[in-house]
């Protein structure tokens, strides 16, 4: 599967840094300047996009595109993957979930962490519709008014519609009585939308 960058598709200029070495160029053996003229010239050849441009949606600084998932009773949760009720963020369906004792792939070492897109009704990848998304996961540090933050930014469709991290937080801080992130047993879980993007299939 290829990935683009959000911004791949609102570029207006293209280019290449480092097209021939100058002293290339110079020679005048090579043919490129001819009278001490340098003639550039460029073909376009339109291409048929496979995707059309949906909805847009750019979160502004201090903007309330966010959710807050607090986990009680930590210490007590068993192996098994947990979610957060489903939340909704500009018209699409998430929910965040959790490996209390890490992922299988780093089960007994970290704190696992997921970002799900919810299309229980097949609307948002209806005809292999996709979602981008550009967002921050943190933990909440409750003692020091901070965070332990990682951002992020993926493609949701039918085939992978969930991303996240194994290792996230390892589970010997995160139990560190003296960090904070456990307060209360309590395990506070943020999630920040930073922009949505939305493709629909031509």
């Amino acid at each position: 599967m290829m990935f683009l960058r959000i911004d791949q598709f609102l570029k207006s200029e293209w280019g290449i840094s480092k097209v021939l070495p100058i002293k290339e160029v110079m020679d005048a053996s090579k043919g490129y300047i001819l009278d001490d003229c340098y003639e550039v010239g460029v073909e376009v050849f339109p291409a048929k996009s496979e995707y059309k441009l949906g909805t847009l949606a750019v979160v502004k600084k201090n903007s309330t595109r966010q959710y807050t998932w607090k986990v009680a009773k930590f210490s007590a949760l068993a192996d098994a993957r947990l979610y957060s009720p489903v939340f909704t963020i500009d018209g699409i369906s998430w929910s965040l979930s959790i490996y209390p004792n890490g992922h299988p792939r780093a089960k007994g070492e970290s704190l696992s962490l997921f970002l799900e897109l919810k299309d229980e009704d097949g609307s948002v990848f209806a005809s292999g519709n996709r979602v981008f998304a550009k967002y921050k996961r943190s933990v909440k540090d409750q003692l020091r008014n901070d965070s332990h933050q990682k951002n992020g930014s993926a493609w949701f469709d039918a085939n992978i519609n969930s991303w996240g991290y194994d290792n996230f937080i390892p589970l010997s801080d995160l139990k560190d009585r003296l960090k904070g992130d456990l307060e209360n047993d309590e395990l506070v879980i943020q999630v920040n939308f930073e922009s949505i993007l939305r493709i629909t299939s031509v």
